[in-house]
């Protein structure tokens, strides 16, 4: 049995043509980037913003698990033989459009779920924090430089804690470290060596 796979994989009609490998690799990966961007555009959307408001999540979350319980092969076969139809859809193959289609639907319920409740679990004193309470304060005064100043701060803040956070990841990286050990005993190989 290996020895036809691998007999299999050795043949080149295999892999050129319309019905080739490659060919077959490339709709594959165009339906999936392509579902992934369609369904977060259409399902980010929907899901911060109820879990901004806090109200139809629940129905939300039901609804996408009614959609989980549902075959994705039933659906596209549906669609195939329905109003989307088996024809070919350019670079996405045969019945591209209606495994696109059945692609994305399947796509938004985890989507939708996981955004939603990734939005009511954030603790309500971080989102307290978050609020730069100077720049919104600005903002209702029509105040353009405390607006201005205070963005200023925010944004040296968030520079000093960035270089803080890569330097504490240098220093606890052990990969890093590894990679500063070497150096080093490499540079005092070659002080050793340039003074014989």
């Amino acid at each position: 049995m290996l020895q036809g796979v691998l007999e299999w994989y050795a043949d080149p009609a295999n892999w050129q043509g319309e019905d080739g490998l490659l060919n077959r690799l490339v709709e594959h990966s165009l339906l999936t980037v392509t579902a992934t961007l369609v369904a977060a555009l259409v399902g980010l959307p929907i899901a911060l913003w109820l879990g901004h408001v806090g109200k139809g999540g629940v129905l939300a979350i039901n609804i996408s698990n009614v959609g989980r319980a549902v075959p994705t092969f039933a659906v596209l076969l549906l669609l195939a033989l329905g109003p989307v139809g088996s024809a070919y859809f350019g670079p996405y193959g045969r019945a591209g459009a209606a495994t696109l289609v059945a692609l994305v639907l399947f796509a938004l319920p985890p989507i939708i779920t996981n955004a939603y409740v990734g939005m009511r679990e954030v603790d309500r004193d971080t989102v307290e924090a978050a609020r730069g309470r100077i720049v919104t304060l600005g903002f209702v005064r029509q105040d353009v430089p405390q607006v201005v100043g205070g963005a200023l701060v925010i944004a040296v803040i968030a520079l000093l804690l960035e270089v803080a956070l890569v330097g504490v990841q240098s220093l606890i990286d052990p990969v890093a470290r590894a990679r500063r050990t070497a150096a080093a005993v490499a540079r005092s190989q070659r002080s050793v060596t340039e003074s014989m």
